[in-house]
């Protein structure tokens, strides 16, 4: 009955937005879909809930980009440098059409200190999106799968979306200068032109509407332990995992959000891969027929820092020391410094509209070792 359900559930969806695909051809004529239907029970499926908040005005109705960031609850250091550095929207032109928003869980220690700081946190910055449940690695899927719904229900009007982790920093002007370059079909970016001309003319032929792009992760084989990457023979029975898009950041169209969020309601918790990136890049898409491939950005892995690695034009996420559980906070900082460098060096235009010389457009000195205050 499973099995069925999955079934006419990925028809229904195939069918709903004109996609014609094989796997969805077979008609169902031995069991009615009403009695199918009548059979679904929705704590079966994946579902995702809100802590209460006023959501709607997170985002502004022009905004373009959506870059939301998977961080852990009790991680309030992490963000409050994310928004000194690379998810703050007037520290670069570019980012001025550029909506940010963290996606937290539950405490699972009932801590009534953390709790309240949290509470001050959503209240001053208006950018927390916390989910019904509690943090733990595999839930991670709850928070990607959340982040789909939140953005659906709330600001479906954004036409693209970046997904990232706190332990991460992105080049998030990069970032806005693609989209700026997908929906006016010209760049604003000096940089895009310059330093980036091949990966610029990789983009004309890639239709848009239906981008789904990240670091590939193609052929990675599939582990069988008990670990948190282990995935089990009933979810999946195969010794290579689906095409999946690495969890550094994918971005994608809204098209995209839409039918990964549908193909969400009706996936089963049974088959869940409870390893997020690869159970929304790989088996939710694989579920919703679309798929995450490569593109010509790099992304690095690193454990001594990101510097030298910025220097590469084509860049855009690298992790921090915070990816090997080493807090140094200040690395938000230096690498920021770099983006920014990169950015206001080779765009003339930048220069000219800020009036403004280089050091002043950096950030304000992040002390590594002074105590963190909300």
């Amino acid at each position: 009955m499973h099995d069925l359900l999955h079934i006419l559930h990925r028809f229904e969806f195939s069918q709903h937005d004109n996609i014609s695909s094989n796997i969805f051809s077979t008609v169902l004529t031995t069991t009615s879909k009403s009695t199918l239907l009548n059979t679904i029970i929705p704590e079966r499926y994946v579902q995702v809930s809100f802590n209460e908040h006023s959501y709607a005005n997170m985002c502004r109705s022009d905004d373009i980009l959506l870059v939301y960031i998977l961080s852990t609850i009790q991680n309030l250091e992490r963000r409050h440098y994310i928004r000194q550095t690379y998810a703050n929207r007037t520290n670069h032109p570019l980012l001025n059409h550029t909506c940010f928003v963290f996606l937290v869980g539950l405490q699972s220690s009932g801590d009534p200190v953390l709790k309240q700081k949290v509470k001050l946190e959503r209240e001053k910055y208006n950018d927390i999106v916390q989910i019904q449940h509690n943090e733990s690695y595999q839930n991670v899927v709850f928070k990607e799968v959340g982040a789909l719904k939140w953005s659906f229900e709330y600001h479906s009007q954004i036409p693209y979306l970046f997904k990232t982790d706190d332990d991460l920093i992105t080049d998030t002007i990069l970032l806005s200068a693609i989209v700026n370059l997908f929906l006016y079909n010209k760049s604003n970016s000096d940089y895009l032109n310059k330093q980036l001309n091949s990966f610029v003319s990789s983009l004309d032929k890639i239709n848009k509407q239906t981008f789904f792009r990240g670091s590939d992760m193609g052929g990675q084989p599939t582990q069988r332990n008990t670990g948190k990457y282990g995935v089990n023979e009933l979810t999946w029975n195969f010794e290579v995992l689906p095409q999946y898009c690495s969890g550094f950041g994918f971005l994608m169209a809204k098209f995209i959000r839409d039918r990964l969020y549908r193909a969400s309601l009706h996936y089963l918790l049974d088959n869940v891969a409870w390893v997020g990136d690869v159970f929304v890049s790989g088996f939710l898409a694989g579920a919703a027929a679309v798929r995450c491939s490569g593109w010509q950005l790099d992304y690095a892995q690193v454990a001594d820092g990101c510097t030298e690695h910025f220097k590469k034009a084509n860049m855009l996420v690298c992790s921090t020391p915070m990816h090997s559980s080493i807090d140094k906070f200040c690395e938000y900082g230096k690498i920021w410094e770099i983006i920014l460098q990169r950015h206001s060096s080779s765009d003339s235009k930048f220069i000219q509209k800020t009036n403004n010389s280089i050091s002043s457009l950096l950030p304000p000195h992040l002390n590594c070792n002074e105590a963190f205050r909300l």
